[in-house]
C-alpha cells in the first residue's frame, strides 16, 4: 500500500507526491497549483486546483510506479476544495468553497479524458460555501455539506446528472464542513467548523439524533474543526480540531451515537485532513501549517495512539489517499 499526498504548493513545486509505507523518499512527484484534495478510482488519480478565480480538475493514469497526466479541465466555480469519483457513474463531483457550486464531470477511463461538465449553484438566503461531497455505497445519492448555508443538500444521481432531492437545515452559524456515513448508512456524521460539534442525523427521517462537542469541557481556546474519519471496525470516530491542534477520539456505541473518549496532540499545527490506513493501523494526519504529515500508530482496542511511526516533510500538506 502506498500513499499519495497533496499540498498547497506552487505550480512548479512537487505538490503531489507518492510514498511507500516504509520510505520517506517519494516514488513519484508532480507539480500543479494548490491541489487541496485528491481522489482515486478506476486506476486513476484525480486532483484539483483550489484557486479563488476558477476551478480545475486533473486526471492521472497509473503507469507502473508513477502516474501520467491524461487530461485537464476548467469549470465554472471558485476555490474547488473537495472531490469524489463515482466508478459506477464514471462521474467526478466536486465542491467549490468560494462560489458555492457543485461541479460535475463525466470521465472515460478507457481514454483518460473528461466528457461533459457542468456546475450547479447551491442557492439560499446566505452566501453559499459548498465544502464536501459524500456518496452512498449504491452511488445513486450524493450528500453535500454547505458551510455557508448551514445545510445538507441531497442529490440523486442518474444518467450523469445530479437532481436535487432534499435539503436539511443544521444549527445556524455552526458551519457544517465535512461528513461521513455510518457503515450501514443509517446515520450521517457531520462535523462543524465554527461550533466544533458533530451532528448525528438519521438518514431515513433526517431527525437529529445527537450533537456532541469535539472539545473537552476544560478547553477554552480557539478551534475550528476540519474533518473526521471512522475506523474500519466502526468502533471509533476521529475528529480533527485545527488551532487546538488535537484529534478527538469518539467511541461509537451500538446505536451509532458518540461519546468523547479523549483528545490527543496531532503532532503538528492545523490538521486539515486525515485518513486511516485501510487496515486501521495508522492515522495519517496532514498538518498544513507544520509542513509535515504525521503517522500515528493506533491501538485498535483503545482507539488511542501508541506511537508516532514517522513524519513526512510535505509543503503545506492538504490531503492523503491510499493506492495499491
Amino acid at each position: 500500500m502506498k500513499c499519495i499526498i497533496s499540498g498547497y504548493g506552487a505550480h512548479l513545486e512537487t505538490s503531489l507526491a507518492m510514498f511507500t509505507d516504509h520510505r520517506g523518499i517519494p516514488l513519484w512527484t508532480e507539480g500543479i497549483e494548490s491541489p487541496s484534495f485528491i481522489a482515486t478510482g478506476d486506476g486513476y488519480l484525480f486532483a484539483i486546483t483550489e484557486n479563488r478565480y476558477y476551478a480545475a480538475i486533473y486526471a492521472y493514469r497509473k503507469d507502473g510506479l508513477s502516474y501520467r497526466l491524461t487530461d485537464r479541465r476548467s469549470l465554472e466555480g471558485r476555490e474547488l476544495c473537495h472531490l469524489v469519483y463515482s466508478e459506477k457513474n464514471k462521474l467526478l463531483i466536486g465542491s467549490c468553497y468560494g462560489s458555492g457550486h457543485v461541479i460535475c464531470a463525466s470521465f472515460d477511463p478507457e481514454t483518460g479524458l473528461f466528457g461533459d461538465t457542468h456546475s450547479i449553484a447551491q442557492e439560499g438566503e446566505k452566501e453559499s460555501r459548498q465544502h464536501c461531497i459524500v456518496l452512498n455505497k449504491a452511488q445513486d445519492l450524493a450528500y453535500t455539506v454547505n458551510l455557508g448555508l448551514d445545510q445538507i443538500i441531497i442529490y440523486s444521481i442518474a444518467d450523469g446528472e445530479l437532481i436535487e432531492k432534499q435539503r436539511i437545515s443544521v444549527k445556524a452559524e455552526s458551519g457544517p464542513r465535512h461528513a461521513r456515513l455510518s457503515a450501514d448508512e443509517k446515520l450521517l456524521y457531520v462535523i462543524t467548523e465554527y461550533s466544533n460539534e458533530i451532528f448525528v442525523y438519521d438518514t431515513q427521517d433526517w431527525t437529529l439524533k445527537q450533537a456532541v462537542s469535539t472539545l473537552p469541557e476544560s478547553y477554552f481556546g480557539s478551534s475550528h474543526c476540519s474533518t473526521l474519519c471512522i475506523a474500519p471496525d466502526n468502533r471509533y470516530l476521529y475528529a480533527a480540531n485545527r488551532y487546538a491542534d488535537t484529534i478527538s477520539v469518539m467511541e461509537i456505541a451500538e446505536d451509532g451515537l458518540l461519546t468523547l473518549k479523549t483528545t490527543f496532540d496531532c503532532g503538528g499545527n492545523s490538521p486539515r485532513h486525515m485518513e486511516l490506513t485501510p487496515d486501521g493501523r495508522d492515522l495519517v494526519i496532514c498538518c498544513q501549517d507544520s509542513d509535515w504529515v504525521v503517522f500515528k500508530r493506533l491501538n485498535k482496542e483503545t482507539g488511542l495512539p501508541s506511537s508516532t511511526v514517522r513524519e513526512l516533510p510535505v509543503l503545506a500538506p492538504a490531503c492523503v489517499a491510499f493506492v495499491p
